[in-house]
């Protein structure tokens, strides 16, 4: 068990909900210079995420905790908290990380993308009933399908591993409707796991 659990970590990594930044890191320090707070806090968040994505993650955690100091919108600051919780989850500093992911929730419960990245912090940690939760309110709260779909297919995973015939079943037939190529991803994925991939085999034959 411990070593498919290694599996599936390693593949829930690939999907921390976030997307692609410009190469082009806006600069810090004409981001601060900004007089209109809004903006400026905004092109902070820009630019921790264009440091991340470089793994650059002391300058991507300085940008987002300045934005988080000037912003004057609350929904401004619920993305810095949870782009700084994604950020610290990628260092697997995974204790800090659901502080500020709770935080960015508590501020904004819709926030689609900061439940997706609580998801994958229990379930790294093994808290998989929290994991469960937090993947059910990104599906609910979210407008974004592949925050949607990450989470039906992350659902599928941790149903599998607590061998909850039903649950799998009916996350991976509706991924499976949802979005085929994901789907074969995670069956393609799945394979690299005797042990998860024979039970997997077994529920679908039931």
């Amino acid at each position: 068990m411990i070593s498919s659990i290694v599996t599936v970590v390693i593949i829930l990594e690939t999907l921390m909900v976030g997307q692609s930044w410009s190469q082009n890191i806006p600069e810090y320090k004409k981001c601060l210079e900004n007089p209109d707070k809004e903006v400026a806090a905004m092109c902070l968040i820009s630019a921790g995420n264009a440091y991340g994505e470089k793994e650059r993650y002391r300058e991507a955690e300085e940008s987002f905790r300045e934005a988080i100091k000037i912003s004057p919108q609350n929904w401004i600051t619920a993305n810095a908290y949870s782009s700084l919780g994604m950020t610290l989850g990628r260092q697997a500093k995974y204790t800090e990380a659901i502080v500020f992911l709770q935080k960015a929730v508590k501020i904004d419960a819709e926030l689609g993308s900061a439940w997706g990245d609580l998801g994958v912090i229990y379930f790294k940690i093994g808290e998989l009933d929290k994991a469960i939760q937090a993947f059910k309110r990104a599906i609910t709260v979210s407008t974004i399908n592949e925050i949607i779909d990450d989470s039906y297919l992350n659902l599928t995973y941790i149903y599998l591993i607590k061998g909850d015939v039903s649950n799998t079943k009916q996350n991976y037939e509706t991924l499976r409707k949802r979005n085929p190529s994901l789907t074969s991803r995670f069956l393609s994925e799945l394979k690299e796991s005797r042990d998860l991939w024979e039970r997997f085999q077994k529920i679908q034959r039931r």
